[in-house]
């Protein structure tokens, strides 16, 4: 005869420090979060929005909603990789949230530039002029109030 002893004391562990750093966050932000602003006093923000949903003058392009057509890759990443640290995987998905929102602004959506915004800017790259849009987005690790 035989015997088997299991201790657990590693996993108990884990699952203890795992509880306690799903109780200290609560997800990730990313956008226009910070107060970049243009020379003329325009914020980043502001800009982010009229490019998404455009002015009586200025056509919508809606690069954050094009981005967000890949939440459920966000969402897969976040089950493939929360049990390696809860912090660690709302940053990773974070990144991949940046990375989608940077890949759609380059991405060239419609409509064209008017020739005029085409010769001010010396590009027909749509949403793209000074890189500002770009190269504003922030990312927030959402910590939990109540931890």
């Amino acid at each position: 005869m035989f015997k088997i002893d299991v201790k657990l004391k590693g996993v108990d562990e884990y699952c203890k420090d795992l509880k306690k750093e799903l109780k200290s966050y609560r997800g990730v932000r990313v956008g226009y979060i910070g107060k970049e602003a243009y020379p003329d006093g325009l914020t980043v923000a502001k800009n982010a929005l009229i490019q998404e949903y455009g002015t009586e003058r200025i056509p919508p392009r809606p690069f954050m909603r094009k981005a967000f057509k890949e939440k459920d890759q966000w969402a897969n990443l976040f089950t493939k990789i929360w049990n390696r640290g809860i912090k660690s995987a709302f940053l990773n998905v974070g990144n991949a949230m940046t990375t989608s929102i940077v890949k759609s602004i380059s991405s060239n959506i419609p409509p064209p530039n008017s020739a005029a915004t085409i010769r001010r800017k010396g590009s027909s790259k749509t949403l793209i002029d000074t890189g500002l849009l770009m190269n504003s987005i922030h990312l927030e690790l959402l910590k939990n109030d109540r931890a």
